[in-house]
């Protein structure tokens, strides 16, 4: 319901020297509107890396964005956004090292990868790569940050199409690898990250690793606005799984 404030009625000299009337404007009034960003205390900051599968594209809102939809988040959390399209895993470390004030960063959200698998990649090189950008973050940020690894998105035949059946299926091969060795399985896990979360690739992928018709761009690897609800849901449940609100 609107309601509309006639600031006529009272003088503006009256209503600074009204104790009751600060109440009522600072506080109460907020909390009927809902959170406004300007009013928030913003004592959590948060980042996300990553590719374009979850940073803004052309018609298709970032990851971030549909974050703030969370109350808790929209009035409590600074959202950093470090995703770039087309970066890689090494670009993404350089976007962390240049970010300031990295100690107050108190969790951060690691979702890339997509695009180191093009050939002739390894799944060792990849791999080495991630650890080496978790390695960074640990290294670099305060002691009680959170990191929280994210499996790629699937696209499997956004590869075979791309590089034909035999190239294409080991760029698929290894995103299978490296999807997990980042939820620690396999002979390569991932280390140093406190958790771990797949339930949005599971939920965005068909039946053969392809990303689902109902949430595909148009492209076969960017996920359309519905996707990144799924991919934004869940990182809202590893936050409260962390206990961070």
């Amino acid at each position: 319901m609107a309601v509309k404030i006639q600031y006529n009625v009272i003088e503006c000299n009256a209503m600074k020297n009204n104790i009751l009337l600060r109440i009522i404007f600072l506080v109460l009034l907020p909390g009927y509107f809902g959170c406004e960003t300007n009013t928030c205390d913003k004592h959590t900051c948060g980042a996300l890396i990553g590719n374009s599968t979850i940073a803004p594209r052309k018609n298709i809102s970032g990851v971030a964005a549909f974050l703030r939809r969370d109350s808790v988040i929209r009035c409590h959390h600074k959202l950093i956004d470090l995703s770039v399209p087309g970066h890689n895993i090494a670009q993404q470390k350089n976007e962390w090292l240049n970010l300031r004030n990295k100690n107050d960063v108190k969790y951060v959200f690691v979702q890339v990868g997509l695009n180191d698998l093009h050939p002739p990649a390894t799944f060792k090189s990849i791999a080495g790569s991630y650890q080496a950008l978790i390695d960074t973050i640990r290294a670099t940020a305060g002691s009680d940050i959170k990191i929280i690894a994210a499996t790629m998105t699937p696209c499997k035949s956004f590869w075979l199409e791309l590089y034909g059946p035999n190239k294409g299926m080991d760029c698929y091969v290894n995103w299978k690898k490296l999807n997990d060795a980042i939820m620690g399985r396999g002979g390569n896990p991932i280390m140093n990250v406190d958790y771990r979360i797949e339930d949005h690739t599971l939920l965005l992928r068909d039946t053969n690793d392809n990303l689902d018709v109902s949430y595909n761009s148009g492209d076969n690897i960017h996920e359309n606005n519905e996707g990144r609800i799924i991919i934004a849901n869940e990182y809202i449940k590893a936050l409260k799984a962390l206990n961070i609100r």
